[in-house]
Protein backbone atom coordinates (compact mmCIF):
# COMPACT_ATOMS: atom_id res chain seq x y z
CA UNK A 1 0.00 0.00 0.00
CA UNK A 2 0.96 3.61 -0.81
CA UNK A 3 3.83 2.64 -3.10
CA UNK A 4 4.83 5.37 -5.55
CA UNK A 5 4.36 4.13 -9.11
CA UNK A 6 5.29 5.49 -12.51
CA UNK A 7 4.04 4.72 -15.99
CA UNK A 8 4.11 1.88 -16.96
CA UNK A 9 3.86 -0.19 -13.80
CA UNK A 10 4.92 -3.82 -13.68
CA UNK A 11 2.84 -5.90 -11.27
CA UNK A 12 3.65 -9.37 -9.99
CA UNK A 13 2.09 -11.44 -7.28
CA UNK A 14 0.07 -14.50 -6.42
CA UNK A 15 -3.69 -15.04 -6.57
CA UNK A 16 -5.88 -18.05 -5.96
CA UNK A 17 -6.54 -20.09 -9.10
CA UNK A 18 -10.27 -19.38 -8.94
CA UNK A 19 -9.57 -15.65 -9.53
CA UNK A 20 -8.51 -16.50 -13.09
CA UNK A 21 -10.49 -17.32 -16.21
CA UNK A 22 -8.45 -18.81 -19.04
CA UNK A 23 -5.31 -17.96 -17.02
CA UNK A 24 -6.08 -14.22 -16.77
CA UNK A 25 -7.90 -11.69 -14.58
CA UNK A 26 -8.21 -7.91 -14.97
CA UNK A 27 -5.99 -5.36 -13.24
CA UNK A 28 -6.86 -1.64 -13.33
CA UNK A 29 -5.21 1.60 -12.29
CA UNK A 30 -7.65 4.14 -10.82
CA UNK A 31 -7.19 7.75 -9.86
CA UNK A 32 -8.45 9.06 -6.51
CA UNK A 33 -11.90 9.62 -8.06
CA UNK A 34 -12.14 5.94 -9.09
CA UNK A 35 -11.72 6.82 -12.76
CA UNK A 36 -10.03 4.00 -14.67
CA UNK A 37 -6.72 5.18 -16.14
CA UNK A 38 -5.62 1.83 -17.54
CA UNK A 39 -6.53 -1.83 -17.58
CA UNK A 40 -4.88 -5.04 -18.70
CA UNK A 41 -5.23 -8.74 -17.97
CA UNK A 42 -2.84 -10.25 -15.44
CA UNK A 43 -1.38 -13.42 -16.90
CA UNK A 44 -0.78 -16.61 -14.92
CA UNK A 45 2.79 -17.91 -15.02
CA UNK A 46 1.43 -21.48 -14.89
CA UNK A 47 -1.94 -23.15 -15.14
CA UNK A 48 -4.58 -21.54 -12.96
CA UNK A 49 -6.72 -24.67 -12.86
CA UNK A 50 -6.20 -25.02 -9.09
CA UNK A 51 -7.40 -23.59 -5.78
CA UNK A 52 -3.77 -22.95 -4.79
CA UNK A 53 -1.97 -19.66 -5.28
CA UNK A 54 -0.76 -18.99 -8.83
CA UNK A 55 1.94 -16.46 -9.76
CA UNK A 56 0.92 -13.74 -12.21
CA UNK A 57 2.41 -10.72 -13.94
CA UNK A 58 1.18 -7.67 -15.86
CA UNK A 59 2.63 -4.50 -17.39
CA UNK A 60 0.08 -1.70 -17.22
CA UNK A 61 0.30 1.51 -19.22
CA UNK A 62 -2.07 4.18 -17.91
CA UNK A 63 -3.25 7.70 -18.73
CA UNK A 64 -1.72 10.64 -16.88
CA UNK A 65 -3.50 10.99 -13.51
CA UNK A 66 -5.04 14.27 -12.38
CA UNK A 67 -4.70 13.25 -8.73
CA UNK A 68 -1.69 12.38 -6.55
CA UNK A 69 -3.33 9.29 -5.08
CA UNK A 70 -5.00 6.33 -6.71
CA UNK A 71 -5.42 2.59 -6.53
CA UNK A 72 -4.25 -0.59 -8.13
CA UNK A 73 -7.33 -2.82 -8.46
CA UNK A 74 -7.13 -6.57 -8.93
CA UNK A 75 -10.49 -7.96 -10.04
CA UNK A 76 -11.58 -11.57 -9.93
CA UNK A 77 -12.33 -12.81 -13.44
CA UNK A 78 -16.09 -13.19 -13.75
CA UNK A 79 -17.13 -14.32 -17.23
CA UNK A 80 -20.59 -15.26 -15.92
CA UNK A 81 -21.33 -11.67 -14.86
CA UNK A 82 -23.05 -13.00 -11.74
CA UNK A 83 -22.68 -10.82 -8.64
CA UNK A 84 -21.90 -13.87 -6.47
CA UNK A 85 -18.57 -14.25 -8.30
CA UNK A 86 -17.46 -10.61 -8.14
CA UNK A 87 -14.51 -9.73 -5.94
CA UNK A 88 -11.70 -7.22 -6.01
CA UNK A 89 -8.65 -6.14 -4.05
CA UNK A 90 -8.04 -2.38 -3.91
CA UNK A 91 -4.47 -1.35 -3.10
CA UNK A 92 -3.83 2.37 -2.45
CA UNK A 93 -1.00 3.86 -4.54
CA UNK A 94 0.70 7.21 -5.11
CA UNK A 95 1.63 8.54 -8.54
CA UNK A 96 5.15 9.83 -9.23
CA UNK A 97 5.43 13.22 -10.87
Amino acid sequence: PNTVIKNPVYVTGKARGYWFSKDTFPIEVWDENKQTLGTIPAIARSTSNTEDFVEFHALIHFRHPQTKKGALVLKRANPSGLADYEDQLIIPILFSK
